[in-house]
């Protein structure tokens, strides 16, 4: 049966790249829930290893990586934008953080999504280097763009599955990133960035666990200075130091504040700064406030929408995320291991997230990997899980399976979205449990 599996979850996922069209999206959903399931045996079945060996999973996921870099991509555009943002920096030699993409007539700014060409942008300024090397390098054609952009996705997602490997992951844990068909399906096929940001994240758990402070700090930095949002990991990660070691927290803050402060002053400083809250009014389908919104304020785009609140109620969920997220940082923190605590921080935001897309479980899934019990691995997985049969209705399908995918995205997702979050808490809720027993053994014996 592990066998089977193995060669099925690449198998599906190779078959629903090629099945592009929008009229596909039923077969398409179909063959991907067969490879969820595959993968989800592996998993489960290799968690402790039994049959198969780490080397074998890291090759079955070689051939939908590689399928996934040599087509173009699919349904999100997002790596046109990227490039946007680096022909302002390199060919027109001014900064995107102040000059929206939408000022220049390029043909690669006209493959951009027209809704985003006059967003500054949103990402930090060590991805914007990345971004600009194709036009730095002198790559004209629309060939090269996108294979810079899914390659270096690819890479990641191979540099994530070495860590893991010298780490001593097994089997189960390496196909938690290597087997899920949302890495080369949305991540890889999509040239998306989340993996820059979730490697980085995994390199830095895996320094804190060896003690090298200032590397895990470094990583953290890097991450943060792709995405903001590796600021996340970065509150996570070192509370947890302090909780467990006490003053190596600060190397490890003071290394990434130190990346972090480079960085944006070579980008202009606070004119850097300014885009970031571009994703502030956005809401994204299967959104558990996409819910809140529909059910109980009768309102489908409250929180995207115009306002007299202003940004009071676009900042409103996002707010409340960090606040569950940072429920995890304060109960949790020096009860579990560096990976299990971090990946309890980033499910617990994305969870309760207004906007989350497929692509954004990069940062969560090569940590995922880390856990002590599974069952970060497994709350993580299934939210990929959904999020990738949603997001496979295609524009302008209105076959049988729309009907299933819309309700799935609409009323099962924040239904399992809460349970997951319910998930977080019981974790939380036992391990303080089983502290407090450990203190009243304590007190009892002395």
């Amino acid at each position: 049966m592990t066998w089977l599996a193995l060669f099925a979850a690449p198998a599906g996922t190779v078959v629903a790249l090629l099945l592009r069209e929008p009229s596909q999206s039923g077969a398409r959903a179909l063959v991907l829930a067969c490879s969820v399931l595959a993968c989800a045996v592996v998993v489960v079945a290799e968690w402790r290893p039994r049959r198969l060996r780490p080397w074998m999973v890291v090759a079955a996921c070689t051939v939908p990586l590689s399928v996934a870099v040599a087509l173009a991509p699919q349904g999100s555009r997002d790596l046109w934008g990227y490039a946007a943002y680096g022909r302002v920096l390199v060919t027109y030699h001014e900064s995107p953080y102040v000059h929206p993409p939408s000022e220049h007539g390029d043909p690669v700014i006209d493959r951009m999504p027209v809704e985003w060409r006059h967003t500054r942008a949103p990402y930090g300024p060590a991805f914007l280097a990345v971004a600009a090397a194709p036009s730095a390098l002198g790559a004209r054609s629309a060939l090269a763009t996108r294979l810079w952009f899914q390659g270096l996705a690819a890479l990641a997602a191979g540099l994530g599955l070495l860590l893991l490997t010298r780490r001593g992951a097994g089997p189960g844990r390496l196909a938690v990133l290597a087997l899920n068909p949302l890495v080369a399906v949305f991540v890889v096929n999509g040239g998306h960035n989340d993996l820059l940001v979730g490697v980085p994240v995994l390199a830095a758990v895996l320094a804190a666990e060896r003690r090298r402070w200032v590397l895990a700090g470094a990583a953290l930095g890097l991450a943060a200075s792709v995405k903001v949002v590796g600021l996340l990991p970065l509150v996570v990660l070192v509370v947890w130091v302090w909780r467990r070691h006490r003053r190596p927290a600060w190397a490890v803050l003071g290394t990434a504040a130190g990346v972090l402060a480079a960085t944006y002053a070579v980008a202009g400083g606070r004119a850097a700064l300014a885009p970031l809250g571009a994703e502030a009014a956005q809401q994204s389908r299967a959104s558990l406030w996409e819910a809140v919104c529909a059910w109980v304020l009768r309102s489908p785009r409250w929180f995207s929408g115009p306002s007299s609140g202003g940004l009071v109620h676009h900042w409103a969920p996002y707010a409340l995320a960090a606040v569950g997220a940072a429920a995890v940082v304060l109960v949790g923190s020096g009860r579990f291991g560096a990976g299990t605590q971090v990946s309890l921080g980033l499910l617990a935001y994305l969870l309760a997230a207004p906007y989350v897309l497929p692509w954004y479980l990069g940062w969560v899934l090569p940590v995922l990997a880390l856990g002590e019990d599974g069952l970060s691995a497994a709350v993580g997985s299934g939210y990929a899980a959904l999020l990738l049969l949603v997001y496979t209705d295609g524009a302008g399908y209105t076959g049988a399976a729309h009907l299933v995918l819309h309700t799935m995205a609409w009323l099962v997702a924040p239904v399992l979205e809460l349970a997951a979050l319910a998930a977080v808490l019981a974790v939380l809720t036992r391990a303080r449990r089983r502290d407090l027993a450990l203190v009243e053994i304590r007190s009892d014996s002395s």
